[in-house]
């Protein structure tokens, strides 16, 4: 196990109950993935506060927040974004990374759900393609595409 991953936007509950959870997935210096919701169930500045030393990896450049999200990035430092899924487009993935800077935004492809070909196979290269086309140093490109998650699993 690499990390975990939370979702109490599709599965309807309060991140204040996810305390024990988050206290032990810091204990083991893994990161956690979180599908923010609306109102108690997206409450990531709590969750940072209360786990400094977890790195929270809030899914789809922070939805349904963005911005507001965004915004908190110099408060904590233990923030970060993907840039995954249909919940967002290039102009906002280069957004979140203007706002968050290279260093907190990783690549992910959010499959099996997402860009499906009319196959039904699902298509990686998308999302690569908006990180590849952005106006970003090779090395920030590298470090969102790889490098970052490689740091943060102490490699």
């Amino acid at each position: 196990m690499i990390g975990v991953k939370l979702h109490p936007h599709w599965h309807d509950y309060r991140t204040e109950i996810l305390g024990p959870i988050l206290r032990r997935v810091e204990e083991l210096a893994l990161p956690a993935l979180i599908h923010l919701g609306f109102r108690k169930r997206g409450d990531f500045r709590d969750i940072c506060e209360r786990f400094p030393k977890l790195t929270v990896i809030a899914a789809h450049a922070g939805f349904p927040f963005y911005k507001d999200l965004w915004r908190y990035q110099g408060a904590y430092p233990n923030l970060h974004v993907d840039l995954s899924s249909p919940y967002i487009d290039e102009a906002l993935a280069r957004a979140a990374v203007r706002a968050m800077g290279p260093e907190r935004c990783l690549y992910g492809t959010d499959a099996p759900y997402g860009f499906h070909e009319g196959d039904g196979s699902y298509d990686y290269g998308r999302i690569k393609g908006w990180v590849e086309r952005m106006p970003v140093s090779s090395a920030a490109r590298e470090r969102i595409l790889c490098d970052n998650f490689r740091t943060i699993l102490g490699e």
